[in-house]
């Protein structure tokens, strides 16, 4: 397994397009991601929801009203179905755009060399998310990404990651606090487990230490301001998410 090379050329590290970058349009749309991949982005976050006919669509959330103008759950509908409902925006505002398959991210990536997280979705439902990751595995063998685009599997739900890891993926786990960093080294090592994403506002010199010291690659959940970032990066993450990377390594550059 490998991790994300901790590149700082001029001062810069490598920067995510947390949902493709959901700044310039609506999560996981073709309008955000052509705009990141237009733009500075070195890697593309977007999030495997699960529908009926065990098919993976970019959807950030399950719960459909809150991102389409569908309702109800994405596993309750058909692929079929939930691609041909529209996106809403950030606002909540019906948009004439659909949702994407991961089948439809590939051809969009050819030719491409960078990261693509995916991470798994579920809500309140760890066995959705155990069916989610080994699906999602699944189409990552028999549909691999083009040569050039390095995955990285991702989630807040500690349970899928060992089966992503045993299945030769790079994985991370999302900390939402830095809660008991001794027992989480020890489970991630033993696991097979590659880096951890943490967020943003708990970047501490004590658990980063142990982390760090224990071979794990540490990158930056979704950092939006440039004088939070600007403190996250004096721990040298090995990468940090943003709905805007443009606009963010810009304010970097001219501090």
């Amino acid at each position: 397994m490998t991790t994300v090379d901790p590149v700082r050329t001029g001062g810069s590290i490598p920067v995510f397009a947390h949902r493709f970058g959901r700044a310039y349009g609506p999560d996981s749309s073709r309008t955000a991601l052509d705009a990141s991949l237009a733009g500075s982005a070195d890697g593309l976050e977007t999030d495997c929801t699960l529908t009926a006919d065990d098919q993976i669509v970019l959807l950030h959330d399950p719960l459909l009203h809150r991102g389409t103008t569908l309702t109800g759950w994405a596993r309750d509908h058909t692929a079929a179905q939930v691609t041909t409902a529209f996106l809403r925006d950030r606002h909540g505002h019906e948009t004439t755009e659909h949702p994407l398959l991961l089948e439809d991210l590939w051809p969009l990536l050819d030719g491409r060399e960078l990261t693509v997280q995916l991470e798994v979705k579920a809500i309140c439902d760890d066995d959705l998310a155990r069916q989610t990751c080994r699906i999602l595995c699944d189409h990552l063998a028999s549909t691999p990404p083009p040569p050039g685009v390095r995955i990285e599997i991702i989630s807040f739900w500690p349970d899928v990651l060992p089966a992503a890891a045993s299945a030769g993926w790079d994985t991370r786990l999302i900390v939402a606090a830095p809660h008991q960093p001794g027992a989480l080294r020890a489970w991630a090592v033993d696991s097979g487990i590659t880096g951890l994403i943490l967020e943003a506002e708990f970047w501490a010199a004590g658990h980063v230490n142990e982390w760090r010291s224990a071979g794990l690659s540490l990158m930056s959940g979704v950092c939006n301001d440039a004088t939070l970032a600007r403190i996250v990066l004096e721990y040298q993450p090995d990468a940090m998410a943003t709905d805007r990377p443009d606009e963010l390594r810009q304010e970097l550059r001219t501090r």
